[in-house]
């Protein structure tokens, strides 16, 4: 998934388009980002169906990495988050 940068995102956290929110998964989970041999830790968090994104720390990657407006990120999920099934009760 490719992003093209407005300057909003570069400003406070990542929302993710919507032609990406169906791509990704409906679970909150941690993030890591890496260019090279650096990385960053975020969490992915999930407001609803629609709104996803990524937290504040996303503001950090952005300028340690002297992104700017205009400028295209690639995302490319390396693993699945597992899935938890649910347990009912034994009656």
């Amino acid at each position: 998934m490719s992003i093209l940068l407005r300057r909003m995102f570069l400003l406070y956290q990542l929302t993710i388009p919507a032609e990406g929110v169906r791509l990704l998964p409906n679970i909150e989970a941690p993030v890591i980002l890496t260019r090279g041999t650096e990385s960053w830790t975020m969490n992915y968090i999930v407001n609803d169906i629609v709104n996803k994104r990524l937290d504040k720390r996303w503001k950090q990657f952005a300028v340690d990495n002297k992104l700017k407006v205009g400028d295209v990120c690639t995302f490319e999920l390396m693993s699945k988050v597992p899935e938890v099934e649910g347990s009912s009760p034994s009656r």
